[in-house]
């Protein structure tokens, strides 16, 4: 298991209940929380040290942290803890059943918490994209929020979610974001397989903005973040 940064963790006491049933009437089992920099990469291989941290296109599900939950088989007891285990239906090779429960969330969401700023460290700026103040011109400037890309200009995409992006191919094309929520974003290219076309690096700072220069192709087929890519994605259609 690799060194990584860890958003949060938490320990507790509780139930577990299956189908609304109480499965562990003999007490409460320790549970234990945690959201961290992604492990796991595109092939679900929990990756060394030298390979920490991953980009978001090096991973399951696009996302740079994820959560996992287990409930252990430790009873509290007046006396100290206590092996019990947790009652489960996986039958490992030896005949018995698993004795805790373990949950992984590879496309969870973090909405706020006192590491919203905080950068992915150690991507290579793509050469595609720059960061930092950026410029308030471009062809296309968009506002983005967790909720959904917002389109700001020019006139025929302002005020639209995830607006369709027009482009001629051949041509080239400067776009503009602006950081709205001061959560992490970033703007990426895909095309119809889902395969990147290109991804500028993350921003999280609040009123930031940052400047993507491409060239349209044919290839192109949704622009998206790769952090929220279900709320933040719209459609690109060449005329």
């Amino acid at each position: 298991m690799p060194q990584v940064y860890a958003y949060g963790a938490s320990w507790g006491v509780g139930n577990v209940h299956i189908n609304d049933k109480l499965a562990t009437e003999d007490g409460f089992r320790l549970i234990h929380f945690m959201t961290t920099q992604t492990v796991r990469d595109e092939r679900y291989r929990i990756v060394l040290d030298e390979e920490m941290p991953l980009a978001p296109d090096e991973t399951i599900a696009g996302r740079i942290h994820h959560t996992h939950g287990v409930v252990l088989p430790i009873r509290p007891t007046d006396e100290g803890p206590v092996y019990d285990p947790v009652p489960t239906a996986f039958e490992l090779p030896n005949g018995d059943h698993q004795p805790f429960i373990h949950a992984m969330w590879e496309q969870d969401e973090i909405v706020d918490g006192p590491f919203a700023d905080w950068e992915f460290p150690g991507a290579d700026e793509d050469e595609s994209a720059s960061d930092g103040a950026g410029s308030d011109e471009g062809d296309f400037r968009l506002l983005g929020n967790a909720a959904a890309w917002m389109g700001d200009a020019p006139d025929a995409i302002a005020d639209t979610e995830n607006p369709p992006l027009e482009l001629e191919e051949g041509t080239e094309y400067v776009l503009v974001w602006e950081n709205v929520d001061g959560q992490q974003h970033n703007f990426a290219i895909e095309d119809e397989n889902g395969e990147n076309l290109l991804a500028s690096e993350l921003m999280g700072e609040d009123g930031a903005t940052q400047t993507v220069e491409f060239t349209a192709t044919e290839a192109m087929a949704e622009y998206y973040c790769q952090v929220h890519p279900n709320s933040m994605r719209g459609s690109i259609e060449l005329v």
